[in-house]
């Protein structure tokens, strides 16, 4: 009975270190399946050349997506030293940009877009995770935008 026991412990011990060995891995694979769900078009080579994501996304998880071409949406404020897009209106109204990404744009660029100033729109540009904008309070930048729509 002793013997019995003994293998018993070793087998447990061994499928316990085999599945908390694999588990890591296995979840880093399948946040690698969201993010490529994330993705169209794909190249012929299989690389992703624009992921659609929401600001969530790009706060939680800065390095999947830097320097990487993102379609996001969110509520837009272009102003002098505040061009940022917001996960919601509110945040806008009580200034809580770390619930923003930065809006890289050139000073006339409001005036010859589509978009509406202070409104919900979808932007497709370059995410920058290590630019946090002015004085360093957003959680990343949006730049080189290659369009804009309203929502």
């Amino acid at each position: 009975m002793l013997i019995f026991k003994s293998r018993f412990i070793k087998t447990v011990t061994a499928l316990t270190f085999t599945m908390a060995m694999a588990l890591p891995a296995i979840a880093g694979a399948a946040e690698q399946r969201a993010a490529d769900l994330r993705c169209s078009p794909v190249t012929e080579e299989g690389r992703c050349t624009l992921y659609t994501v929401s600001i969530i996304d790009l706060i939680a998880n800065p390095e999947r997506y830097d320097g990487k071409s993102v379609l996001v949406s969110g509520f837009l404020n272009v102003e002098f030293e505040g061009n940022g897009l917001y996960l919601h209106e509110d945040d806008f109204r009580h200034n809580i940009s770390h619930n923003g990404i930065w809006v890289s744009v050139p000073r006339n660029w409001l005036e010859t877009s589509k978009c509406k100033n202070q409104s919900y729109v979808s932007l497709r540009g370059v995410f920058n995770a290590g630019n946090r904008g002015n004085m360093n309070a957003w959680s990343g930048s949006i730049e080189a935008i290659a369009s804009c729509s309203n929502k």
